[in-house]
């Protein structure tokens, strides 16, 4: 049996998991171009949030290190990422659904403008809580900063010279 064979069934044997689906966490963090050493560290943290959450273990390791990855985070901060969504998830009525459908859309731009992972799930939660769904609130936070963010003239002729343009109608 192999490492991975062996870590899945000592996992199991202590969540509600069972070893198929914690073997198919590691395949996916396997494909992401993780390695042994980082799989071992990951599982863990997104084993205790997806039982904490009550929600898909595979689904649960793919947001956490999506986000982690957005924003330039290392593997020893994984801890970090599980407790901000389990926090974001206990203050508010967000779901790990709902935080999974946001990150797809601000976190781009969150991480660009210098903000963390736990500022973006603080505008969620708010969100959230006046009715805004996981995909609308990620929707309205990117489109929010990108708004704020204004082109400067210097950036515009550098577009131009290179025949681009941000916005259709741009003057020419």
């Amino acid at each position: 049996r192999d490492e991975f064979e062996i870590f899945a069934q000592q996992l199991s044997g202590k969540s509600r998991y069972s070893s198929l689906e914690l073997m198919e966490a590691m395949y996916s963090l396997a494909q992401a171009g993780y390695q042994q050493e980082d799989i071992f560290k990951i599982l863990p943290a997104t084993l205790e949030l997806a039982t904490a959450q009550n929600y898909d273990l595979e689904e649960s390791t793919r947001i956490i290190v999506s986000s982690m990855s957005a924003y330039g985070s290392k593997i020893n901060e994984v801890s970090r990422y599980t407790n901000a969504f389990a926090a974001a998830n206990s203050a508010s009525q967000l779901s790990m659904e709902d935080m999974g459908y946001a990150i797809k859309y601000m976190n781009p731009t969150l991480s660009a403008l210098g903000m963390t992972i736990e500022q973006g799930l603080a505008m969620v939660a708010v969100l959230r809580d006046i009715g805004y769904k996981g995909e609308g609130a990620g929707r309205v936070i990117r489109d929010m900063f990108n708004d704020m963010v204004a082109t400067t003239p210097k950036a515009t002729a550098i577009l131009r010279e290179h025949g681009l343009q941000i916005y259709k109608n741009q003057e020419e």
